[in-house]
């Protein structure tokens, strides 16, 4: 399993918060950190923040460094 998975909100076909819940719900991906990235706010597409959610919400527009931190940080946490 990857360490990390960064999802855009905005997918075709399935969504962002379809594909957290798929994420979720398999036990092959328990530990996985979740990062979405969005122009919106989390509150908006109603995705909690922790286990059973995301670890994280990133805002766009990005900022290369603050994105690079915000991972390191969260992968630091284990």
């Amino acid at each position: 399993a990857p360490d990390v998975v960064l999802v855009d909100m905005q997918m075709p076909r399935l969504d962002g918060r379809g594909t957290v819940s798929a994420i979720r719900c398999n036990p092959a991906f328990a530990g996985v950190k979740v990062v979405a990235v969005s122009g919106a706010d989390r509150e908006s597409y109603g995705v909690p923040l922790g286990s059973r959610g995301v670890d994280c919400w990133v805002s766009k527009p990005l900022n290369p460094p603050a994105f690079i931190e915000t991972l390191e940080c969260e992968l630091a946490q284990g």
